[in-house]
C-alpha cells in the first residue's frame, strides 16, 4: 500500500503552484479591469468636458446674435416710434388733416412705444435701456404740451438722447462682433 503522505506531498505543490498562478491571473485581470476602467473614466470625463464646452459655446453664441438682433430691432422701432411720434406730435393740431389722422398717428406712436418696449425687456445692457427710456418720457412730455410751439421745441430735445441710445446701440453691437472675432 502506497503511503498517503507521500501521495499528498506530490499533488499538494502542484495544487498550490495551480492555486497561486490563478490567484495572480485573477488579480492580474482584475488590475487590467481597474486600469481599464479608470482610462475610460477620465476618457469620458475628457469627452464630456469638451461636450459641455462646445454646448456653452454654442449658448454663448445664440444668445449673442439674440441679442444683435434684438439691438438692430430696437434700433428700427426706435427710428419708426419718432418718426410717429413726430408725425403726431409737430403736426398743427388745428388743421383739418391732422384732425382726420388724428387717431391713426397716435396709434402709430402708441405701437412704436410698444414694440420698443418689447425690444428693451429683451435687451442685457442697462446702459441701452436707460437712454430709451428718458426717450420715451421725453416724447411723453412732449405730448402733454397744448402749445405748438413749445410742444416743437420739446419735441426736439430728444435729438441728444436719440444718439445717445444709437451711439450705445452701436456700441454693444461692435463688442459682440469683438467676442465672436475672440473665438
Amino acid at each position: 500500500m502506497a503511503d498517503p503522505t507521500s501521495n499528498s506531498s506530490a499533488w499538494l505543490p502542484a495544487a498550490l503552484t495551480s492555486i497561486g498562478s490563478f490567484i495572480t491571473a485573477g488579480v492580474g485581470f482584475l488590475a487590467v479591469r481597474w486600469s481599464d476602467a479608470r482610462k475610460d473614466e477620465r476618457t469620458y470625463r475628457r469627452e464630456k468636458a469638451a461636450r459641455d464646452e462646445v454646448r456653452r459655446d454654442r449658448i454663448i453664441e445664440r444668445r449673442n446674435e439674440f441679442q444683435r438682433q434684438t439691438l438692430l430691432e430696437l434700433q428700427e422701432a426706435m427710428r419708426r416710434m419718432v418718426q410717429a411720434s413726430a408725425n403726431y406730435l409737430c403736426s398743427s393740431w388745428t388743421s383739418d388733416t391732422w384732425n382726420s389722422r388724428k387717431g391713426e398717428l397716435r396709434d402709430a406712436m402708441g405701437q412704436g412705444f410698444a414694440e420698443t418696449t418689447k425690444f428693451a425687456t429683451r435687451i442685457r445692457d442697462a446702459e441701452t435701456r436707460e437712454p430709451l427710456s428718458a426717450l420715451k418720457k421725453q416724447l411723453l412730455l412732449a405730448e402733454d404740451i397744448s402749445d405748438y410751439g413749445q410742444r416743437n421745441l420739446a419735441f426736439w430735445e430728444i435729438a441728444p438722447i436719440t444718439t445717445q441710445l444709437e451711439n450705445r446701440i452701436g456700441h454693444v453691437l461692435r463688442q459682440l462682433d469683438e467676442i465672436e472675432l475672440a473665438d
